[in-house]
């Protein structure tokens, strides 16, 4: 699965808070399944997917690693989702980034 993210003006952090807050809007509103365009499981895993992302990555390291992530220049970004939400990855143009992790044992 993927998750599209827009970093304008904003950091990765905000940014996914963002996509979960309109999602968890939505699901508890019940939207209009078809407009979004995903079905009610697949919200539901963009949901948790989010929220692990948001508990568990270290946005401190990624903002200050990688500058496209800060908020400082207009960049599209794609969360990447795998079956194990610890491979997660961060898809820019040209950049595969590997979120490290800080509340979890790998």
């Amino acid at each position: 699965m993927q998750i599209n993210l827009s970093l304008k003006q904003h950091c990765i952090q905000t940014s996914i808070k963002k996509v979960y807050e309109k999602l968890l809007t939505g699901y508890f509103k019940k939207f209009n399944v078809k407009e979004l365009i995903i079905d009610i499981d697949s919200i539901e895993t963009r949901i948790e997917a989010l929220k692990f992302f948001l508990e568990n990555a270290d946005f401190g390291y990624l903002r200050s690693n990688y500058p496209e992530l800060n908020g400082n220049k207009i960049v599209d970004a794609v969360l990447y989702v795998p079956d194990n939400k610890r491979d997660m990855k961060i898809l820019l143009k040209d950049l595969v980034i590997e979120p490290k992790w800080k509340n979890i044992l790998l």
